[in-house]
């Protein structure tokens, strides 16, 4: 188990705080059903198998590195 000190809290929070604003201005060219869109695509892709995502990238590198 990990503890952030408090001085990595702060920073973290700061990070986030940032990067929240980010998000906001990007999202800003979408109007509320693409919003919605997007966060259903990105709930699935939450839900992906990330081993067996990795496993195919090995095997697809492996096969384009010795053909």
């Amino acid at each position: 188990m990990l503890t952030l000190t408090p001085k990595g809290k702060r920073f973290i929070a700061r990070v986030i705080g940032k990067h929240k604003k980010v998000v906001r201005a990007w999202m800003r060219v979408l109007d509320a059903r693409e919003q919605q869109t997007l966060g259903r695509l990105c709930r699935r892709l939450r839900e992906g198998d990330v081993v067996k995502f990795v496993k195919d990238i090995r095997v697809m590198d492996r096969e384009w590195f010795y053909g």
